[in-house]
Parts: C-alpha cells; sequence; structure tokens
C-alpha cells in the first residue's frame, strides 16, 4: 500500500466519521495553528532564486541561507531545493526572524506517521516501487514532460525524473537508472527519519494491511467518535 493511497483511504474514513481532515505539508501546518499569511513571499524574488538554483546548484544557496539567516537555515532539510529555496525567499524579504506564534488549531489533532521499522524491509519495497515507476512508464512521461516544460524547474527535482532522461540520453542504462532511483529514495527516507526526530508528538504506525484501519481507530478515538 502507497502512502498516498493510505492518506485517501483515512481522510474518506474520517468524513464519514465527521473528523478533522488528515494531511501533512500546508495542511500541517495549518493544524499547528502556523500563520503561513504572515511569512513573507514574492514571486519574482522565488523565480530568481530557482533560476540560481538551475544554474549554480544547490551549494551555493546553501551557503547563503546559512550565512544569512543561521537560524531559519538551522530548521530546514538543506538537501532540499525547494525548501531552501523557500527559506532563502524568506530570508531575503524578512531577515533572519523568527517565525510567527503558533495560534492553536480549535479542533482535536493526532499525529500519524507510517514507518517501515525493518530497515532491510523498507529497502526492499522501495526497490520494488522504483522498478514499478518504471515498468509503468516513467520514461515516457520524463520523455514528455520534458519535451514541454523546462527541465531545470523545480518540480523536476523529484526522484526518478533524472534518472530517467539518463536513459534517455544515453548515460546510463535502464537499470542502472532504477538501482539509482532506489538508491536515492533510501537516502531521502534517512533524512526524513532524521528530521522527524524533532516531531515529538507524531504516533507511528508500522507500514502494512492493517495501517489504514489502525488509522482510522487512533482518529476515530481522538476525535472522541
Amino acid at each position: 500500500m502507497t502512502t498516498s493511497f493510505m492518506v485517501d483511504r483515512l481522510e474518506n474514513g474520517l468524513r464519514r466519521r465527521g473528523a478533522a481532515r488528515s494531511g501533512a505539508g500546508p495542511r500541517r501546518a495549518v493544524a499547528r495553528g502556523l500563520d503561513t499569511d504572515a511569512l513573507p513571499s514574492d514571486r519574482v524574488v522565488r523565480a530568481a532564486l530557482e533560476a540560481k538554483l538551475a544554474s549554480d546548484g544547490l551549494a551555493p544557496l546553501v551557503d547563503d541561507l546559512t550565512t544569512r539567516a543561521p537560524t531559519l537555515a538551522a530548521s530546514v532539510d538543506l538537501a532540499n531545493p525547494r525548501r531552501v529555496v523557500r527559506a532563502l525567499e524568506i530570508a531575503t524579504l524578512g531577515g533572519d526572524a523568527p517565525r510567527p506564534v503558533p495560534r492553536g488549531y480549535p479542533a482535536p489533532i493526532v499525529w500519524l506517521g507510517l514507518d517501515v521499522t525493518d530497515r532491510a524491509e523498507h529497502a526492499r519495497r522501495i526497490a520494488v516501487r522504483a522498478r514499478q515507476q518504471f515498468d509503468d512508464g516513467l520514461i515516457d512521461e520524463a520523455r514528455a514532460l520534458r519535451e514541454r516544460f523546462e527541465p531545470s524547474l523545480p518540480a523536476f527535482s523529484a526522484i526518478g525524473y533524472r534518472e530517467a532522461w539518463s536513459v534517455l540520453d544515453g548515460e546510463r542504462t535502464l537499470e542502472e537508472a532504477i538501482e539509482d532511483d532506489a538508491r536515492r529514495n533510501v537516502q531521502f527516507s534517512k533524512r526524513q527519519r532524521t528530521w522527524f526526530r524533532s516531531e515529538p508528538d507524531v504516533t507511528w504506525l508500522e507500514g502494512g494491511p492493517d495501517a489504514t484501519a489502525r488509522a482510522l481507530a487512533l482518529a476515530a478515538r481522538v476525535a472522541g467518535r
């Protein structure tokens, strides 16, 4: 079961129970009561930073962020280009000011995390998923997208696209691309685990066939339903 499929099933179950929605990213920020509107934003500044990322790579942006806004940099995944660009955008517009104070959220909240504690099994699942992506047509998808859009766009930093392009360009064999895709995802999962250490309130569930049912039961219990 993929994480996205689990989230869809969880949300459907929560809606039937009249409980709050599940979420990550922006929804997670709302649930924590973060005033995202208070964070500065400017499309021109962001576009300039994205152009610099495309031309110079991530390292100069990381150096700039850690020099200009060390406090902000300390809370950012410096291996994630999108997060670095966003943090630099905030630092450019607002300096190294502290983030807005959380406002709270007027509803029960439960943080649910999905993990596979057997690292060898997790790596195996990642390898299976990487191969499945290519079997399902990732190379054709990557070819079509590169013909329509600029390859330097941040969206293409997602793991898989550059591996697929390298096959199209004759730089890797298909097997090498699949192995590189899996390796990068294993590395990414390690960074995710490190990041989540700063989130002590997460209730972790073992990824498996009954994960959705256990997540629904926990969410319903918190919601009092």
